[in-house]
């Protein structure tokens, strides 16, 4: 609640990849897109890593791609 009002429920997806040698900004949106969507199928309120992603680069550089849902 919120100054007493309800707040919607809501529902958040998170994909996200990491710095990629050879790949465009394009690409690495690309990754992070489909591991949100990934998530998204994989049951909503989740975090998912695009494939082929190390750790290391995971720490140093990364693009987040979110899609939040209402219930309404």
């Amino acid at each position: 609640m919120l100054d007493k009002r309800q707040l919607p429920a809501v529902t958040i997806s998170l994909g996200i990849t990491g710095r990629q040698p050879g790949y465009s900004l394009d690409m690495m949106i690309a990754a992070a897109d489909v591991a949100m969507y990934h998530a998204k199928r994989n049951g909503r309120n989740r975090v998912e890593v695009a494939a082929n992603v190390s750790l290391d680069e995971r720490a140093s550089s990364f693009i987040i791609t979110i899609s939040a849902l209402t219930d309404d």
